[in-house]
């Protein structure tokens, strides 16, 4: 698989840089709003469209399935085409599917709406150190880097309470236009900005193994669910096996192609191998847990959507600006008890949740989401540089690729399966408040077990 050729400097012009960094931001920024701020206008689309959890939070894994493949062929993308043409390309098209899905009349369009908009994310996430790479000089980089993080800590600290507010004064299909006047500007600065790029080589991609992993993601996906809105083992047995068989001929096709999209030798390196399996259950902990406490917040609390957004600003900003201080930590101590002492204050933080359920208040909610989202800062930061030790060249971007893949896939299975358990076990107590309230509990209790899961992959040597 090809990656990014990045020269060092190309450009000496100081201002012109970081011109084009503030355009690059706004691109990630819009590309990410869609994700950010979906979560609180999910209570609104169950009431439009009568639609159970287990049917709803599709708008949410469809994103994610989307962006988790697509960024599988983004970089292949940006060489074959050029920087410019792909990100003028991809503000375009954010801004279709941003109308597209505010104009929605069936779930179903939404729903390709939203595919659409998890491919622009998938474009937009390697663009920016591309960027970086490209423009600044080695001791001017890791400003740009800063940079780039800080747009994307804001808009997801600012996402969820923005299209809160969206959803009180206008409904969920307000939410949808959010992306529009952003992507709207970096457009107009990347034509201003950006340089035309001459076409790249004609390096293989290897799409028939993307095809298989899109295959085995959406067949797993789908066994969440029923065309009949009602369990069936029969439809679960099917896309199970959908999964298992697409599994399998995937790692035929790692055995036989010239240039396959992963190498063989990554599964060889056990670090990489444990790191692989905590960061899945990572991500069920993560995408799970942001599913829950918006709807918790709404359908089982009572408050309004505004009020839903703007608690987890908090968490997600302790979240960002305690990574500095876990990236300096991990540097100077073992990556594994910092991981293990991370992954038990987050798993504690929903342990507490399921203790007190609907009796928790809104500050009580806040401050125990703070006290998780520093755990979690702790534990990611060196899970990824204990994965990525020792690795170099095309092994080091194959692993970084397959980190994140998983940390999305479990994403993708923690939404899903929080989705479930709660329209399942809220109908097996009757349907009423307390149930929904019950089934929510137990829904972090769930997210915490997974967490103890990874706590115990993390522990082995």
């Amino acid at each position: 698989m090809s990656n990014v050729p990045s020269p060092a400097v190309e450009s000496p012009d100081p201002r012109r840089r970081w011109w084009v960094m503030l355009v690059m931001s706004l691109g990630v920024v819009a590309s990410i709003l869609p994700s950010g701020s979906f979560n609180v206008a999910i209570p609104a689309l169950m009431r439009d469209f009568g639609l159970g959890h287990d049917s709803v939070q599709f708008v949410v894994t469809t994103f994610m399935v989307a962006s988790t493949v697509g960024m599988l062929a983004a970089p292949w993308l940006i060489q074959r085409f050029g920087l410019r043409r792909c990100f003028e390309g991809t503000m375009a098209v954010l801004l279709v599917s941003s109308f597209l899905g505010s104009l929605s009349p069936s779930f179903g369009l939404l729903l390709a709406a939203r595919l659409i908009q998890g491919c622009t994310a998938a474009m937009m996430a390697p663009m920016g150190a591309i960027v970086v790479m490209r423009l600044f000089p080695p001791d001017r980089q890791g400003r740009a880097f800063g940079v780039n993080s800080l747009s994307v800590t804001l808009a997801l600290a600012l996402a969820p309470a923005v299209g809160g507010v969206l959803v009180d004064l206008w409904g969920w299909r307000a939410v949808s236009l959010l992306p529009v006047p952003v992507s709207l500007l970096a457009w107009w600065g990347a034509r201003r900005l950006l340089r035309h790029e001459a076409p790249g080589g004609n390096a293989p991609f290897d799409w028939l193994g993307m095809s298989l992993l899109t295959l085995l993601t959406l067949a797993w996906l789908a066994s969440f669910t029923s065309p009949t809105g009602k369990p069936s083992l029969s439809w679960t047995g099917a896309c199970m096996g959908v999964t298992l068989a697409a599994l399998g001929c995937f790692i035929v096709h790692l055995r036989r192609a010239p240039a396959p999209i992963l190498g063989t030798e990554l599964f060889r390196l056990r670090h990489l191998t444990l790191g692989s399996g905590v960061n899945f259950l990572m991500g069920f902990g993560m995408y799970g847990s942001a599913y829950l406490m918006p709807v918790f917040l709404q359908n089982v609390l009572g408050f309004s959507a505004a009020h839903a957004g703007a608690a987890q600003m908090p968490g997600t900003l302790a979240l960002s600006l305690t990574f500095p201080l876990a990236g300096i930590l991990a540097d100077r101590l073992m990556p594994r008890p910092l991981i293990v002492a991370g992954l038990a204050v987050f798993a504690m933080s929903f342990v507490a949740l399921w203790h007190y359920g609907a009796a928790v208040t809104y500050l009580g909610f806040i401050l125990v989401t703070v006290v998780g989202r520093v755990g979690q800062s702790f534990a990611l930061t060196p899970i990824n540089k204990a994965s990525l030790s020792d690795l170099h060249g095309r092994v080091l971007s194959e692993a970084s690729m397959l980190l994140n893949y998983l940390r999305q896939l479990g994403g993708v299975l923690g939404v899903a399966s929080a989705a479930a358990y709660v329209e399942w076990r809220a109908g097996v107590l009757g349907g009423d408040a307390q149930a929904l309230a019950t089934a929510f509990s137990e829904g972090y209790l769930l997210i915490a077990v997974a967490l103890g899961l990874a706590i115990v992959a993390a522990s082995r040597r």
